[in-house]
């Protein structure tokens, strides 16, 4: 890969990640949102009795809470170390990506973009940006094959397994042909390649007898919601709101296939593999928006849609066509938080509960243990 640079190490690179990744952590640091609470009801809450994958549980997982953060039963420690390892990745998304980047300017406009545009707190859940990390690790992997890059593929794999079965099974699809396709080009040797594939299914067969998750129902109700959010119709009666969706989803279209037509013209044809995982994360991602029956998820659509030009390592051909994606990769996270913007709150908000809202973490991680989640879960005062 020789059109890729990970050698600049300006300081000014670390520094802008670190502090565009310390912007990354869940706030608030405990749902209390009574809808949502509401609707998963036990599902949600009474993780000891619930049987995974028997249809009441939908296409949730055992490790949900991560992505729900309603945390009732789970330790206030569990959810601190998780914001850690989530900002650690963070970092080191933000730390690539500039380091891969020719236009340092533009490149910082578009990550304090996707900082501000990213969905950190809690519509739905935050089960998509988990993936779009997942996907970075991907094509990181890709790139260079290392243990640490494999094993943190394979971590997330894991989390999102457990977190939601219809990701967590794409997310195990995806791996496997991936592992593959490196195997086959002579990235990874018959023995890594076993034990990527065998010790991620190992790893998941231990935490469904530690979880008490029946796999096969599990499984099932994971690909029965795949096929039910496939090209579902919107079922919000909101014309300009799926407009907008239909909009933005086109444009993200058009240039993941310029992007595709860039890679055949240079001859890199294994890399169009990455483009296809990245167009399948958005159709995945805007048929989940549509099957939802919150406004919220819908929105959802413009946090998590544009981080694939981030995460999914789109940009990253250094070169004189490399500021033609790195524009259109601006404008298009620019878009998606003017959108996000119109139906949720201004600029000055999101900015102010990015960068000045550390006290009010600490606060709330201090008094997670006096939240009453039953009182929560039935919308009781």
């Amino acid at each position: 890969m020789s059109n890729q640079n990970y050698t600049y190490t300006s300081p000014y690179i670390y520094i802008l990640a670190f502090v565009l990744a310390m912007c990354m952590y869940t706030f608030p640091f405990i749902n209390a949102d009574a809808y949502l609470a509401n609707n998963a009801n036990d599902v949600l809450f009474n993780y000891s009795k619930m049987q995974w994958g028997d249809g009441v549980a939908h296409s949730f997982g055992p490790l949900s809470f991560l992505a729900t953060r309603l945390g009732w039963g789970i330790s206030r420690w569990t959810f601190l170390l998780f914001d850690l390892f989530m900002v650690f990745n963070f970092f080191y998304v933000f730390k690539d990506f500039q380091k891969a980047s020719t236009g340092k300017f533009l490149t910082a406009f578009i990550l304090f973009g996707a900082m501000l545009v990213t969905q950190v707190a809690h519509f739905t859940d935050l089960s998509w940006l988990y993936f779009s990390v997942f996907l970075f690790w991907l094509f990181r992997t890709y790139l260079s094959p290392i243990n640490f890059s494999l094993i943190m593929l394979c971590l997330f794999t894991f989390l999102l397994f457990f977190i939601k079965a219809n990701i967590g099974l794409a997310a195990l699809v995806i791996l496997t042909a991936h592992v593959i396709l490196l195997y086959f080009i002579e990235k990874l040797n018959l023995k890594q390649s076993i034990a990527v594939i065998g010790g991620t299914i190992a790893a998941i067969a231990i935490g469904s007898f530690a979880m008490s998750v029946p796999m096969w129902p599990y499984l099932q109700n994971g690909a029965a919601t795949i096929a039910e959010q496939w090209r579902a119709a919107p079922t919000i009666n909101d014309s300009e709101l799926v407009g907008q969706i239909e909009w933005t989803y086109s444009l993200i279209k058009y240039f993941l296939i310029a992007y595709t037509i860039y890679l055949v013209i240079k001859g890199k044809f294994v890399q169009i593999f990455y483009v296809a995982v990245s167009a399948v994360y958005i159709l995945l991602l805007k048929d989940a928006a549509y099957s939802g029956d919150i406004k919220g998820a819908y929105i959802d659509f413009f946090c998590y849609a544009p981080l694939i030009m981030v995460f999914g390592n789109l940009v990253l051909h250094r070169g004189r066509n490399q500021k033609y994606f790195l524009s259109g990769a601006l404008i298009i996270t620019l878009i998606c938080l003017f959108l996000k913007t119109e139906h949720t709150e201004n600029i000055n908000v999101l900015s102010q509960k990015r960068f000045n809202s550390k006290k009010a973490y600490i606060h709330q991680f201090s008094e997670a243990n006096n939240i009453d989640y039953k009182q929560i879960a039935t919308g009781n005062e």
